[in-house]
Order: C-alpha cells, then structure tokens, then sequence
C-alpha cells in the first residue's frame, strides 16, 4: 500500500517524519541498547551466568519499548486512516 502524494507542506513534513525520522530515532535507541547490553554484559565480573542474563535483560527492556513505541504509531496510523475516511 503506497501512501498518497502530500497535499500540503504539512502533509509533506508529516510524511517525511513517518517515512524517516521515526525509524532512524528508533534505530538509534537499539543501537544504544545494544551498546549498553554489551557493557552491561562486559563489566559483571567473572560470575558465569550473572553477565549474560544482566545484558538479555537490558536489551530485552530496550525490544519491549521499541516494540510499544511501534505498536502505538500502528495504532495512530490506523486512526488517522479511519479518521480519513470518515472526512471523505
């Protein structure tokens, strides 16, 4: 489903956002997660499992953010698309 060409500069910011600011920030955010996993993972002492789970559980709370945030834009989505279709 392609989206339809901007009407408006507003439309042409909105679209510009959704299509490439968005993703970029929330790439950005794993990465930094990822980033702090490792550290998180690095710097636990020599314990054998105590490493590994610190670093899964902080990069499992960084997928469970990204995952909400992601869920909420497909709701909103999916508002302004009926909102859309109510105005036609």
């Amino acid at each position: 489903m392609e989206t339809p060409p901007p009407k408006s500069a507003s439309d042409l910011e909105d679209a510009w956002l959704t299509k490439w600011l968005i993703p970029l920030v929330m790439v950005g955010v794993l990465t930094w997660g990822a980033y702090l996993a490792f550290g998180a993972m690095a710097n636990s002492g020599n314990r054998s499992l105590h490493p590994v789970l610190k670093g899964t559980i902080m990069l499992a709370a960084f997928a469970g953010f990204l995952g909400f945030w992601a869920l909420m834009l497909r709701q909103r989505a999916r508002h302004l698309a009926e909102d859309e279709g109510e105005d036609d």
